[in-house]
């Protein structure tokens, strides 16, 4: 694999395509290098150790070693909402890591994995034995050994951050005044202002969003003065692309987020399309050089209406949950139609075996995703699939036919 830099990609950068998902796992054997494809002794192995969630941490991701060499594969989802495998040695995690490290120490000078309280990746025995992800009367022992071990700072999805406060508020089972937080990084979801305001008063300290994803851990970093996302220029680019996939030069206009990544020659990612809408500025007042990326929730016709959601953020986490946690590993493609006000219309290409039970734990999901707007909804599920492949960047698993 040969050693990327800015200079050798920027000389075809404009005349590349942007790749996808699906474009990466169509050619996953030809996309990773020998040293990892010939451990395997068919592309049907090399993709059913790619695939396969049963062996995953509780981050899911695990460990694949050969005789000389050692890989990480970290499992994240496609558009579609099925598992997509990133490969990385131990050295690319390490820039990766180093880099946020860097971001957090713009927010607190004194930060260190040592004085972290690491709800994701943990570090620490007590927080690996102990499941708060799914059992809220754990939460409470989570909150206690907090309090004790007095962290400054708090790693956490957006997720596990509004179940954890929420948990508090409900219950109120102790007080966290003892707490002396310098802030608490917040990734993977978009909280809404009220909820960031009510988060924020709860533990007394500020929330910075990082932007990211498996593939690069780190996209943008929320700088403390000004709220901004400023985007990782030390070994990522990051564009936005219109409709045709061209690069979008002027700044403020709203395109496709397309990043490249120069340190990951295991799996390497060039003008990859990430599914994000966002426009790029240039200046900050806060002093940061680097640019900054606001991003768009989703497009009109990707609203869930009648809710405050979009539909495609709301379907992905449902799909998750039934391929991780129900082992629906079946159901090869779904597309959910809003076709009345407060009807959805549940497409299913999914094996015969696999349908029994599939609507009550679809519709588990998706109360454990927006709560109660779901249940003024009336959904038919029908057991066909009537569409063809799209061609554009985004497979859209959700559309809305009302607006």
């Amino acid at each position: 694999m040969s050693e990327f830099s800015h200079e050798n990609i920027m000389d075809v950068y404009d005349f590349i395509e942007p790749i996808t998902k699906q474009n990466i796992m169509s050619n996953i054997h030809q996309y990773l290098p020998s040293s990892f494809v010939s451990n395997f002794k068919s592309h049907d192995e090399l993709e059913r150790e790619l695939l396969n969630v049963d062996n995953l941490s509780q981050n899911h991701d695990k460990v694949y070693s050969s005789q000389n060499e050692k890989w990480f594969i970290e499992t994240t989802t496609g558009t579609t909402g099925k598992p997509f495998a990133v490969v990385k040695t131990m050295r690319e995690r390490m820039i990766e890591a180093s880099y946020l490290l860097k971001c957090r120490k713009r927010v607190y000078e004194d930060v260190s994995l040592k004085n972290g309280f690491l709800l994701i990746h943990q570090l620490d025995p007590y927080l690996k034995s102990i499941d708060f992800r799914k059992n809220d009367e754990n939460l409470q022992h989570v909150v206690k050994y907090m309090l004790e071990t007095k962290p400054e700072w708090m790693f956490i999805t957006a997720y596990l951050l509004k179940r954890l406060s929420n948990y508090l508020l409900i219950n109120k089972p102790m007080d966290l005044s003892g707490l002396n937080l310098k802030f608490i990084e917040n990734t993977s979801q978009h909280l809404l202002p009220e909820e960031l305001e009510t988060i924020e008063a709860l533990f007394q300290t500020k929330i910075i969003n990082n932007y990211g994803c498996r593939e690069f851990w780190n996209i943008g970093y929320e700088c403390k003065e000004a709220g901004h996302l400023h985007l990782n220029s030390d070994y990522l680019i990051v564009d936005v692309i219109d409709d045709e996939g061209k690069i979008i030069k002027e700044e403020g206009i709203v395109g496709d987020v397309v990043v490249t990544n120069l340190v990951n020659k295991t799996m390497p990612f060039i003008k990859y399309y990430l599914g994000d809408r966002a426009k790029i500025y240039n200046n900050c007042t806060c002093g940061i050089k680097t640019p900054y990326i606001v991003l768009e929730e989703g497009r009109k016709h990707e609203k869930l209406v009648n809710t405050k959601y979009y539909g495609n953020v709301v379907f992905r986490k449902v799909l998750r949950g039934l391929y991780f946690h129900n082992k629906y590993h079946e159901l090869k493609r779904i597309k959910i139609i809003q076709d009345e006000p407060f009807h959805l219309s549940v497409y299913l290409d999914i094996n015969g075996n696999s349908i029994e039970g599939f609507k009550e734990k679809f519709l588990w999901h998706c109360n454990e995703t927006i709560g109660k707007d779901i249940q003024a909804f009336s959904i038919d599920f029908v057991y066909d699939y009537p569409f063809q492949e799209s061609n554009s960047y985004k497979d859209q698993v959700f559309i809305n036919k009302v607006i």
